[in-house]
Parts: C-alpha cells; structure tokens; sequence
C-alpha cells in the first residue's frame, strides 16, 4: 500500500526525477552559483522586490537583524507555537526574544498579548503565517507604526499567498519592512535548502547591508552540495520502495549524507559555525523548477484542504477562540477564520486532537506520517527553552496546542483518495 507522507521531499513529483538524475550526473552543475542567481532572478520577478539568498530561512532572517542593527539590549517579538530556527537568530546578534501567545481559532499571533508586550526596547515583530493561514496583518501594522517598530514578515510558510489591502494588491513578503523565505525540503518551494532575504525599497542602506552580508558568505560546504542532490532521491526511495527503502534510507542517514533538520548546537540557541553560508548551486537548480509550478502548487493544497473540510463537517468540533474540551473529537480552524484576512495557501492542514502523539505512532504503522508541527512551544524535540530565553506559562494557549496539534498533507502528491484514506483512519482512532 502507498505510503502517505507530509515531509519527505514533498514537491518532488515524477516528472522531475529524470532532472535530478541528470543533475547528479553532471557534477560542473554543483559548484558555483548559475542556478543560484537565476534562482534570484526569478523569485524577485515573482515578488516585485529583490532579493538575496542564504543557505536557509534563519541565516536569511540573520542578515536581516544585522542589516537593521539590531542587537545588544534590543527585544525582537515572535510568536510561541514555532521553530527554533526564528528565536535563534535574535539570539544571535546579542537581541532578546519576546514570545507572544498564540490565537488558538487560527494559530498566529494573539494581538492583545502583542501589544501588552511592547516595550521600549521593541526594535521588531516578526510575524509568522502558521500553516499558511493569515493573521490580522493590518492590525499589525498599524501597531508597528503606532509605536515605530519594524515589521519583519515570516514566509516561510506562505509564499504566494496575497492581499488586498486598501485597494492595494500585494504579496506575501512585500507587506512589511522586511521578509524572509524558506525554500526548506518542507515548505510552499522545496530546494532541500535555501532562504531569502528581502528588504522594502525605503530601507536602500539595510538592503546594501544585507547584499553586502550575502555577497560576502563562505561557499558551502562539499557535504552540503552532496546533500542537495541526494536528499530528494533518497527521501522518495523511502516514500516508494518499502522496507528496502528504509535500508537505504538508514545507510544515507549513518554516512551523514542526509539533511535532517536542525544541530544540536541550534536547539541550545548557539550559532554553528559554519553558519550562514551561500545557497548550495544544486539547491538552487531544484528551487529553479519548483517555483515554475508555484500557483499549481498552491492551487492544489487549497482543492486538497476543501476536501479535509467536506470530510470533516458533519463530525467535527470547530475551534472558536478558546481552549475547546475535544471530548474524542478534532478541531479544525473554522473556515471563515481561515479566510477572514485573506485565502489560505495551506502549507499543512492543522487539526487538533487528544493524545496527538500516539495517534501519530498508530497511523505511522497504518503507512501514513503525519506532520508533528509542533510538539512544542518552540519545536524541535529537545530544545533548550530556557536558552532560547521561553517562560514556561508564559504562552498559555501555545503550551495548550502543542499538547494536541496535528498537520495533514497538502502537497501536491495527495490525492482525494489519499484524504478519505487518511480521515478514515482518524475516526476510527479518535471517535
């Protein structure tokens, strides 16, 4: 039976596999940086904006807090019920991050905790689009302008996604002061690896800044441009091939020639060394393809989350604006909270249930991995939150999510079939 995945190289489809195989047999494709400038290119064509590539969202968003000189003494807002990758760079340039609680009708970030927050010492709020779901962007910026603090979009969950806001149509990413975007193996665009940097055109001497810092990155490591290639192969052998696969699979993991998330070092907040480098070429050549079929993409997570709510009314309790008893049943985000600031790209589809967890192990065994997006406040497993500078209580609602959070998949890989599959299985599990 076909395995059902929500992370595994997700937007990697058949068609693109005899490119990689070619990429793989052409190693002048691997170094220098072709791919990664006509990467650039064409992400700035498609936002309206230049922009600047780094190996990944946080080394991105890195560059970013330098260009604005933020730093010792300054505090940096963000939303609890996120990753680790977003606090780490504040931690970085010497900043404190503030965590802001969460709304839990649509996983962003609670707007009264936001402005009882802000102190004098707010230099920026970055903002995070869970799940590709939008939160009260206008709201926020005008508290940004009320009180002169920088708005620092998060992307990493919603490119292409767009507004039209006092008339203005505009895109995700070109709403604030600055923005940054993932091209992670999970996310809207998947290069394996990657991120960009992009500054409004009011801030010209932050933008410099931030060319100058990427212009001036060391070049990857050969481990990381072997990666690149591998990574989306290896990952669709295991989807594919069964037990066979998870050998293989195994054998890349051991050799360490697989990308699998974030260092040790960065789950205590520290900066690895090597960090941030420039966008590995072969990750950029992937990006390249992907982002040709962006609005086929997204056009195919919001059919596939329409399917998940035709599945799910007649039997689910809807999240209002408070912590639900989900007497055996799943939450899921009402669908006009959903759309109320402006149409979901749904990166994953978000549901909530008792004993996440083991619902999760249970349907690993059935052949479909589900998202674990997040099993914590600030997710990874294992993070250090009293490093990453978290107050335990602080983030009530967050700390109530990540009890009970579970993502769906999205991709353009599932099927109607894939969804009746999967929401069968919960039911017999949860109701």
């Amino acid at each position: 039976m076909k395995r059902i995945q929500i992370a595994w190289a997700p937007n990697i489809i058949t068609r693109d596999i005899p490119r990689l195989l070619g990429l793989i047999l052409s190693p002048w494709k691997w170094f220098g940086d072709r791919y990664v400038r006509k990467l650039e290119r064409a992400l700035s064509s498609y936002l309206g904006i230049s922009v600047y590539s780094f190996d990944s969202g946080r080394s991105a968003l890195y560059a970013l807090l330098k260009g604005f000189g933020i730093g010792n003494g300054d505090e940096v807002i963000l939303q609890a019920f996120t990753c680790v990758a977003l606090p780490n760079p504040i931690l970085w340039v010497g900043a404190t991050p503030i965590y802001i609680d969460v709304d839990i009708s649509n996983f962003n970030i609670d707007i009264e905790d936001l402005r009882a927050k802000i102190t004098s010492n707010t230099k920026a709020i970055i903002i995070q689009y869970t799940f590709g779901i939008a939160p009260d962007i206008e709201a926020i910026r005008e508290i940004c302008r009320e009180y002169n603090i920088l708005l620092i979009e998060d992307c990493c969950h919603n490119l292409g996604q767009e507004f039209t806001i006092d008339g203005i149509h505009s895109k995700a990413g070109t709403l604030g002061d600055a923005a940054i975007f993932s091209f992670g193996m999970e996310k809207i665009v998947s290069g394996t690896r990657g991120g960009f940097a992009c500054v409004a055109k009011q801030h010209s001497k932050v933008e410099e800044e931030v060319h100058q810092i990427a212009t001036s990155l060391k070049a990857p490591r050969f481990r990381e441009i072997v990666r690149g290639i591998t990574n989306p192969i290896v990952w669709k052998i295991k989807e594919h091939w069964g037990k066979l696969g998870d050998f293989i699979f195994s054998l890349f993991v051991r050799l360490r020639l697989l990308e699998l998330g974030l260092t040790k070092l960065e789950l205590e907040g520290k900066q690895a060394p090597w960090l941030p480098y420039r966008m590995p070429n072969p990750n950029a050549y992937m990006g390249l393809i992907q982002l040709e079929k962006i609005k086929k993409f997204n056009q195919h997570r919001v059919k596939i989350a329409s399917e998940y709510y035709q599945r799910f009314k007649t039997s689910t309790l809807l999240l209002i604006n408070e912590q639900n008893a989900l007497n055996k049943k799943i939450g899921i985000v009402s669908e006009e909270r959903a759309h109320q600031f402006t149409e979901p790209v749904w990166l994953r589809f978000p549901i909530l249930v008792e004993n996440a967890e083991l619902i999760r192990q249970d349907l690993e065994t059935k052949g479909i991995f589900l998202g674990n997006w997040y099993t914590e406040v600030i997710h990874c497993k294992d993070v250090d939150l009293d490093a990453l500078k978290y107050i335990k209580g602080s983030c009530p609602n967050a700390e109530w999510l990540v009890e009970r959070s579970l993502n769906l998949p999205t991709h353009y890989g599932m099927s109607s079939k894939d969804v009746k599959r999967i929401t069968d299985e919960l039911e017999k599990l949860v109701y």
